[in-house]
Parts: structure tokens; sequence; C-alpha cells
């Protein structure tokens, strides 16, 4: 007789990474959970910081499968699964001679197909960004405002420094008022 989770809509290789459910054996996306997992890789492209990405996306409102806050493992888990390009693995842990788990060489890992919820490109982007990171190489932060070359150069007819707005189209006096 076949065990209740063989005929379930579970598989037994563990819970669906997230954004994914386990329908009849296969990894069925959920749609209610897709358009985090795209703007949590958009968070990280702009962010480069997987606890920033957690708290922007509970600032959100976003919140796990389980409906908590997110964590930067959490995060980390779906940004570095290969699930949102369509590719979801098990069997890729054994237990070792000590009783630890240890990673299987890729060859024996089990490929589940499932529907990619981002573009390739993106996901790349993001692997690179996580492969500098693991191996201490700095990674730019990408600038949220555009640089201000003339800030403190400038000066208003009344002698005080001239500042740019803050959609950097036009200097103003903080003074006078002067632009």
């Amino acid at each position: 007789m076949k065990s209740e989770s063989a005929t379930d809509t579970r598989m037994n290789s563990g819970p669906p990474p997230f954004g994914f459910s386990w329908r009849k054996g296969r990894l069925v996306r959920e749609l209610d959970q897709t358009d985090t997992i795209v703007r949590m890789f958009e968070l990280f492209v702009e962010k480069r910081n997987k606890a920033a990405v957690s708290k922007a996306l509970d600032a959100e409102g976003r919140r796990t499968s389980r409906g908590s806050k997110w964590s930067d493992v959490g995060v980390l888990r779906t940004l570095s699964g290969e699930a949102a390009i369509g590719r979801h693995f098990t069997n890729t842990t054994k237990l070792g001679a000590d009783g630890k788990r240890e990673p299987r060489p890729r060859a024996e890992w089990v490929e589940i197909p499932c529907e990619p919820v981002v573009n390739l490109p993106l996901w790349e982007k993001v692997q690179k960004l996580l492969e500098a990171q693991r191996s201490g190489i700095p990674v730019p932060r990408q600038s949220v405002s555009p640089v201000q070359v003339f800030d403190g150069l400038l000066f208003c007819v009344c002698g005080s420094s001239m500042k740019s707005d803050s959609d950097a189209k036009r200097y103003r006096c903080p003074k006078c008022g002067t632009g």
C-alpha cells in the first residue's frame, strides 16, 4: 500500500521552495507568491544586502509561505535556489559517516522541472552578486540618487553654497532661495 504522502499532493523530498506547492508530484507556482519572488530579486540587485531585502519585503507587507516575516536566510534560500528559473533539485545531500549532512555530487541530484518565475539574466546577475559576497569581493552598491558634481562648488550672490534639488535638475541657495 502506498503511503499517504505518495498519493497526497506532497513529495517525499521536503517542503516546496517559496512560491511553489506540490500537486500530484509536480511543483506548481503559487501565483500569489510569485510577485514576491520577482520583487525579492529586484530588491537584491538594488540593495545588494539580504537583510535590507528582508526588511523591505516586510515593510511592503510581503510574508513567507507560513505568514512569517522574512529573514536574511529565507531571502538567501529563495535567491540561490534554481526553482525561480524553472529547476528544483532534490536528493542534494546525504548522511556522512559522522551522521552529519553533506552535499552529494551534482550528478546524483534529481531535477524537478517547474515553471520559471524570473528571467535568466536577472537570476544570473543575482548569482554573480551572491558569489562575490561569498568570496569576500566588495560589491559596490548602486547609487540611489545621481551624483551632484557641483555641490559645494557653486556659490550664490549672497555668498552661501548652492545645493542641488532632490531631483538634481537645478541648484538652489538654501539661505536666500535663489535658483
